[in-house]
């Protein structure tokens, strides 16, 4: 008699979708981490288990839209976004991080960050530097020094961010003075300086901040 392969008691979520619908679907219910661990490269599959969820909680809904916002899909990402929220289920930071990457103008950018400081979310460090990268690459430093100042939490992270903004608007100045303030660095801070200088002409200044910053 063949001995058992347990292997085949695994879930394999590859395998998973070759099951009559109704299987699959009970399944997906008893494991929704499969939905999570589709999101990378099964983008079709994903939707269609997605649609046929009967309660998505946040999890779930952070996995698809993340998914959209990997596939370019930003005009469906959004709608699946008021969908959410008519549903009563509340986004969180890791939601509006990554929604905040998927606006492609200055006014969504500006809609979805009034609507999540409504909702809590200006003590998030890595939201609030996505925030901050965001507003500088629409061109509006001013905004992004806004977010900062009115952050209740700031780390490397932020502050680097900022140094970023100011040198990737050609405000090298502005961005000595940031980095200049800030209260620990590290080599990811070094390197924007120096990559500041460098992209805005100040080669001088790049090579001896680069040298400052091996030695540091």
């Amino acid at each position: 008699m063949a001995k058992p392969n347990h292997e085949t008691n695994k879930t394999n979520p590859r395998s998973c979708h070759r099951q009559q619908p109704h299987s699959f679907l009970l399944h997906l219910q008893q494991n929704p981490s499969i939905l999570r661990s589709l999101t990378t490269g099964r983008f079709s599959l994903c939707k269609t288990l997605f649609t046929h969820m009967p309660n998505p909680n946040i999890f779930d809904y952070n996995s698809i839209i993340t998914s959209y916002t990997t596939n370019s899909q930003f005009h469906k990402l959004f709608f699946l976004f008021n969908k959410m929220l008519n549903t009563n289920i509340r986004p969180n930071s890791h939601t509006f991080t990554t929604l905040v990457k998927a606006c492609v103008s200055l006014s969504s950018l500006e809609q979805v960050f009034t609507l999540s400081m409504k909702l809590g979310n200006s003590s998030d460090v890595y939201f609030v530097s996505s925030v901050i990268n965001a507003f500088s690459k629409h061109s509006a430093i001013h905004l992004a020094r806004q977010v900062f100042d009115e952050s209740s939490n700031r780390n490397v992270v932020c502050w680097t961010s900022l140094v970023i903004g100011y040198c990737s608007c050609g405000s090298v100045k502005e961005a000595r003075d940031v980095f200049d303030k800030m209260p620990q660095r590290n080599e990811a801070s070094y390197s924007a300086m120096v990559s500041g200088y460098v992209r805005n002409g100040f080669f001088s200044e790049g090579v001896q901040w680069g040298s400052f910053g091996e030695c540091s």
